[in-house]
């Protein structure tokens, strides 16, 4: 009896499954269900959908038993999240206090987060994390299917000041956002390469007061 190496049901959506039979065949037609194929043992493919796939494999014999045989069984692939995280905040200190909020990018209905440093931080299972301590961050999400993806890491850290470091020059190249009437928002864009910047404000609104003329 021809025996695949896997069925059932899959959570790594866009990942190499692997696929065997438990018997030395001449030949092998792998029929992945998704137009995919293949005629190696074992058959190596990739779903990049989900969905319920049928595989048939066909294989035929040679020698003093000569003949053909067919298995067919059934794959479901599941999608699994997509986390990746990120921070407006400095995550490069020179000493502390240190205070980076990090946050997970579109937070799905129905998944579980838990933040990690490398090691779980109990209690740390919301959609956005602060952190005063440096260190390495992650998070594992959990979708309704049980799939599971890990996200990109984020560094917080301290660099090397020394005690004798000066301000070094910066500039703050503002955006204007109009809010509302006779009230406009300015965003800043930082140079690249500051760090700790303490004391000004990025975000500023300006308000005009407008006295009509008589």
């Amino acid at each position: 009896m021809l025996l695949p190496y896997y069925y059932g049901t899959k959570c790594n959506l866009s990942r190499t499954d692997c696929f065997s039979i438990s018997s030395t065949a001449a030949t092998y037609a792998w029929d992945f269900g998704d137009g995919g194929t293949s005629t190696s043992n074992p058959g190596i493919h990739v779903y990049n959908s989900p969905g319920n796939y049928v595989i048939n494999l066909n294989v035929s014999y040679t020698g003093t038993c000569p003949g053909t045989a067919t298995e067919t069984h059934t794959i479901s692939v599941l999608p699994k999240p997509d986390i990746s995280i990120s921070t407006p905040d400095p995550n490069l200190y020179c000493n502390p206090p240190i205070s980076t909020t990090m946050y997970i990018a579109a937070p799905a209905v129905g998944t579980t987060y838990q933040w990690y440093n490398p090691a779980t931080l109990f209690g740390a299972t919301g959609t956005s994390f602060t952190t005063t301590n440096t260190g390495n961050f992650h998070v594992i999400g959990i979708n309704s299917y049980g799939c599971a993806d890990t996200s990109n890491s984020i560094l917080v850290s301290t660099g090397n000041c020394t005690t004798n470091c000066t301000p070094a020059n910066y500039t703050l190249d503002y955006n204007r956002f109009r809010q509302g009437c006779n009230t406009d928002s300015f965003q800043a864009n930082i140079s690249s390469g500051v760090i700790n910047l303490n004391g000004i404000s990025t975000t500023h609104i300006i308000r005009q007061l407008i006295q009509d003329s008589v």
